[in-house]
């Protein structure tokens, strides 16, 4: 080989090169802005992990400390609950539309009760729901920053914008609502690597877990303390229902 055909060989490997590079770098930044993917468990996985732990020790009826089989993360609570006088307990999924719907009316009760009432918040995954494990991911990466109250609304508001969103697309989407819920203070680097974690993992299968000690059968599950709130007994619009929970709450404050 002469060293012209060299140099010609060498000019066409350099652009061939330049234009793999562009490729990599327009895929990566279609899959995250930031330029690397993010990567959860599928919900298999995360069935596998809760099958794996053993829930006979835990009380569903109260706050369940963090523990190993959670990640070591606590539980995700809306409210004070050391002054709270009563607890709502919420087994929900992120992507299911009802539980969307709900949101605002819960959040309104507990604007009601102030002090007197908190919510604790639990992953119930639907096998149906592609996205609802990154979600779930996003919603306890935040909670790690201190965000969670924020992410669950922010999420649960623009469920229509990404409720049939491709695997690509949710992280542009996460990134935004991640910023919006936190008002630009959050650590984005930190949220990508909090929802890829091993404790995110973690947390979600232990919710998952729990859910199905509770042996649900819809979500969103509402409990006022130990009382179920069976919203298909009940019937009705979700004014009533929150009606019902209000009756329920105010039974309980004052026994």
């Amino acid at each position: 080989m002469n060293k012209r055909t060299g140099i010609i060989i060498a000019v066409i490997i350099l652009i061939f090169a330049g234009f793999l590079g562009i490729s990599i770098w327009q895929g990566r930044s279609a899959e995250n802005p930031s330029g690397s993917a993010i990567v959860v468990p599928s919900l298999s996985e995360i069935e596998e992990i809760s099958l794996g732990n053993n829930y006979n020790g835990y009380d569903l009826n109260s706050i369940i400390p963090a523990d190993g089989f959670s990640g070591n993360l606590p539980e995700n609570i809306k409210g004070d609950a050391d002054k709270a006088k009563v607890i709502l307990y919420e087994y929900a999924d992120y992507q299911c539309e009802h539980c969307a719907a709900m949101n605002p009316y819960l959040n309104q009760i507990l604007e009601e009760y102030g002090d007197k009432v908190a919510l604790v918040f639990r992953t119930y995954i639907m096998p149906y729901h592609n996205n609802g494990v990154i979600t779930a991911a996003a919603a306890n990466a935040a909670a790690i920053q201190g965000y969670w109250p924020e992410m669950k609304d922010v999420l649960f508001a623009n469920q229509n914008e990404w409720y049939y969103a491709k695997a690509s697309e949710m992280p542009e989407y996460l990134d935004r609502y991640f910023e919006a819920a936190t008002n630009g203070k959050g650590d984005l680097e930190k949220f990508h690597q909090d929802m890829q974690s091993e404790a995110v993992k973690h947390k979600i299968a232990f919710d998952m877990g729990l859910s199905e000690k509770a042996d649900l059968q819809w979500t969103p599950s509402v409990y006022v303390g130990d009382k179920f709130m069976n919203q298909k007994e009940i019937g009705g619009t979700y004014d009533e229902f929150l009606q019902a929970i209000r009756n329920e709450i105010d039974k309980q404050l004052n026994n």
